[in-house]
């Protein structure tokens, strides 16, 4: 593993974590109860996220659970880590209370983050599960590269090759899994970056549509109309 990563399993995961770096590292490993992971999800099973079936909960418990890393950076689990990492090692406090309230927020931050990764494992069309839970593990490091690249000239074929996949197989399972093409997810992520910059900074909408990879600015303004329902003019008003 790399800095600002964690690595998420459940009681019957084997194996070994090998830490990639040739200085001393930090790490810490906690270990929140079954129970308190289920009255999480019992929470999450109310009107508004009705679709989530049962099966959520028998999710954390399956022998075949989907044990992943996962970049800090992107989760509400890895934000909450950064956190507690920061707590630690301020001043080496020593006061740092792992009480009952601090399980309870990690339960609802893993079981938040799980939501999409349940939904997207359950529209990959595979029968058995141990290979639906690589394929899955292989198109999240895909997501991952193109994220990463989002800016960059880098193709779907660059996103598929990183993976191990061919761009077909890729291209299925991505739409599978997350219901959109690898390159809609890409429109999407590009524009809803352009939105915050809108937002956020003083940039011009020009430049905003340049940096987000539209030469056109009409190009730029349609397609931000279709994603947001209003011009990117509006957005700047507000």
């Amino acid at each position: 593993m790399n800095g600002g990563q964690y690595l998420l399993a459940n009681q019957f995961a084997e194996g070994n974590v090998f830490i990639d770096s040739n200085e001393i590292t930090r790490g810490i490993c906690i270990d929140v109860a079954p129970k308190i992971i289920s009255e999480a999800v019992a929470c999450h099973l109310r009107p508004d996220t009705i679709d989530l079936d049962e099966g959520l909960d028998a999710f954390f418990t399956d022998k075949d659970y989907f044990d992943n890393k996962y970049k800090s950076d992107n989760t509400k689990l890895g934000q909450a880590l950064q956190q507690i990492d920061k707590e630690l090692t301020a001043d080496n406090n020593p006061m740092f209370c792992f009480n009952t309230e601090f399980y309870f927020h990690l339960a609802e931050c893993v079981v938040a983050d799980s939501i999409p990764t349940f939904k997207a494992l359950q529209n990959v069309k595979v029968a058995k599960r141990s290979t639906r839970n690589l394929l899955f593990r292989k198109l999240l490091l895909g997501k991952e590269f193109i994220d990463a690249n989002l800016y960059n000239d880098q193709s779907v074929v660059d996103a598929a090759i990183s993976c191990g996949l061919s761009e077909y197989h890729f291209f299925r399972l991505f739409r599978q899994a997350f219901g959109q093409s690898p390159r809609q997810y890409i429109i999407s992520k590009r524009l809803s970056a352009a939105h915050d910059m809108l937002l956020r900074s003083s940039c011009g909408i020009g430049e905003v549509a340049e940096y987000v990879g539209y030469a056109d600015i009409h190009a730029f303004g349609k397609a931000y109309r279709k994603q947001f329902g209003h011009s990117p003019k509006i957005a700047r008003i507000f």
